[in-house]
């Protein structure tokens, strides 16, 4: 078995490597969803640096700051209570990123 320092050093490491990750929004309004889509796809940070792999840090804060701007988004459109929670989960060697 691994000592306690050694496994904290493998997951450190893990986090730092750098993994290609997807994006998918879900929850959208239907009658808004092109118009949304369309938006966010323009000003997106992990939109416009998804073809290159990045470390789970840069992931997180990317998918923070896309988290507020399709609130904004949304709520442009009239959806006033809109709040969006990123999400950040491991498919195999890659990272998805769900934006609910």
């Amino acid at each position: 078995a691994a000592a306690p320092e050694e496994a904290s050093q493998a997951s450190f490491a893990d986090d730092v490597a750098a993994r290609r990750y997807g994006v998918e929004l879900t929850g959208l309004p239907e009658t808004a969803r092109a118009t949304l889509l369309a938006e966010f796809k323009q000003r997106s940070a992990l939109e416009a640096e998804q073809k290159q792999a990045a470390n789970a840090a840069q992931i997180e804060r990317r998918a923070r700051s896309d988290s507020e701007l399709l609130t904004g988004l949304l709520q442009a459109q009239g959806y006033f209570d809109a709040e969006v929670e990123p999400e950040i989960r491991r498919e195999g060697e890659r990272l998805l990123v769900e934006l609910a």
